[in-house]
């Protein structure tokens, strides 16, 4: 009888530590999981403003050397002025880059 009380003690400790190691993971799911989706938000705004840029970038190139040109791999964005565009910018860098080439 005393194995079996030892057993059961053992099986309620190891539920009440399973609960308690449940309820920590809960709540850091809580606190990381907003932090996982604003880093998410974040990103998607940066790659849309990275493919505004490029796409300014290819159309700057283009208009100082020519549409039959291989257009180089487009930069990281820089950040971008108040009343500018990712797409502004990115045709400024691709006429810069197209006359210093």
């Amino acid at each position: 009888m005393l194995e079996l009380t030892n057993l059961t003690e053992l099986a309620f400790l190891k539920d009440s530590i399973n609960i308690e190691v449940g309820r920590d993971y809960l709540m850091k799911n809580l606190f990381i999981n907003p932090v996982k989706f604003l880093i998410i938000l974040g990103l998607s705004f940066t790659i849309e403003a990275k493919s505004e840029f490029c796409r300014g970038f290819e159309e700057g190139y283009r208009m100082v050397k020519g549409d039959m040109v291989i257009v180089p791999i487009c930069p990281i964005p820089p950040i971008i002025p108040i009343g500018s565009t990712p797409y502004r910018e990115g045709l400024k860098a691709g006429i810069e880059r197209a006359e210093n080439s």
